[in-house]
Formats: C-alpha cells, structure tokens, sequence
C-alpha cells in the first residue's frame, strides 16, 4: 500500500500499488578475441550502495569464460558497503572457433547483473622455439616446456613435422624422447598460470647443416 500526505492538513489518500518484476535485460555485449592458450580480460565494475556487505554469485554459460576478483578466479565475491569493486572477467580459449555466450553476476540483495558475450578463439600461434646446439654425430638432449590451462587432465601426443616452408630433409635427426605426454587438470593454485608440462628431445645430426622442424601437440580433448 502507498500513503500520500498532506503536508498542511494532514489529509491523507490510501491506495495499494501492484508491482510487477521481471528480469533485467543485458547491461551489454563485451567482445572477446584471443588465439587459442593465450587470454583476453574485460572489467566490470559493479557497486554496493548498501550499508551491509553483498555476496555475488558468477555464472558463465562458456566454460572459458571465468571470473577473476583480486587477482583470483572466483565462483564468488563479496563487495563491502558503499564500495564499487572490478571484477574482471577471462577468456581463455582452447580450441579455435567462435559464439555467443552469456554470464550472471548475481546478488541477493541486488538482483541479476547480466552480460552478453561474444568469442572468437583464433588458431594457436607457434610457442617459443628450442634451440639446441651439438656436435656431428652426437646426440644432444632438449626440452619444450609448455602449460595445460584445461579444466580437465589430458593426454598431448608430440610428433616431429617439418617446418613451415620446409621439406622433410633431416627430420629423422630429431627424435621425441616422450611422445604422450599427461597433463592435470588446472586447480585452485594452477589455474591462472597453468599445469606445467615439457617434452623431451634429441638432436643427432646426420651433416653439418642447421636444421628446423616443427614439434606438433594435439590433444582429442
């Protein structure tokens, strides 16, 4: 019920009020573009104009969108009273492609902050290179070390292909000294920089000559 007063004579008018809720439409579209391992990170700001301190709840309908407050990945955060805090969301791809998306920051003092995403996860760039310095006819050790950033273990095969622009002349030099290789799943304490993980390589040359080759991961996950 609503009550208006006169402010003179006191008089008074009652009537009751209906209020319909409905839910909020989209604060906006925030735009994501990375290749695939490397990120991309939009702020959101949000406020707290209570007296009370507010918990929020995050939700993502993309599993490599996430949510970082103070520099770590949450599920959930509480902003104090009358304070506005960032929450910064991450997107990670892991294979190439692109869609639509949507996340949910929600309170229960607040209500719903809705976002609509758009991603596009470019195809992986080369990583750094090994370089490995030998003498003819000895055979030299070397390692590519690399991160999973998967929210499951999986199993990456490594295979020796020439390099671009290359034929396949000396790749028999090179040798991978372990050729599946497991990786973790990322936890709480990996799951900003990654699991990290190497692959063992040799190097024996059959002529004086430099080679280049092209040390190939895949993963079916």
């Amino acid at each position: 019920n609503a009550k208006l007063i006169n402010q003179v004579t006191d008089e008074f008018y009652m009537f009751k009020v209906d209020l319909k809720f409905t839910e909020p439409k989209s604060m906006g579209t925030l735009k994501f573009e990375a290749p695939c391992r490397q990120s991309h990170k939009l702020p959101v700001s949000i406020r707290n104009p209570l007296n009370v301190p507010s918990t929020f709840t995050c939700e993502s309908s993309n599993p490599d969108i996430r949510f970082l407050f103070d520099n770590e990945f949450v599920e959930q955060f509480e902003i104090p009273p009358n304070t506005e805090e960032i929450v910064d969301l991450l997107y990670r791809p892991l294979v190439e492609g692109g869609g639509e998306a949507k996340v949910n920051i929600k309170s229960d003092e607040l209500g719903l902050f809705t976002y609509d995403c758009s991603h596009t996860a470019h195809p992986p760039g080369l990583d750094n290179s090994v370089v490995i310095k030998t003498s003819f006819g000895t055979d030299t050790p070397g390692v590519f070390r690399f991160k999973h950033y998967g929210l499951q273990g999986t199993t990456y095969t490594a295979a020796i292909k020439p390099a671009p622009g290359s034929n396949d002349a000396g790749i028999n030099d090179f040798v991978v000294q372990t050729p599946t290789v497991t990786a973790a799943a990322v936890d709480k304490e990996t799951q900003q920089e990654g699991v990290a993980c190497e692959v063992k390589i040799s190097f024996g040359p059959s002529e004086i000559v430099e080679r280049r080759v092209l040390l190939e991961l895949t993963s079916p996950d």
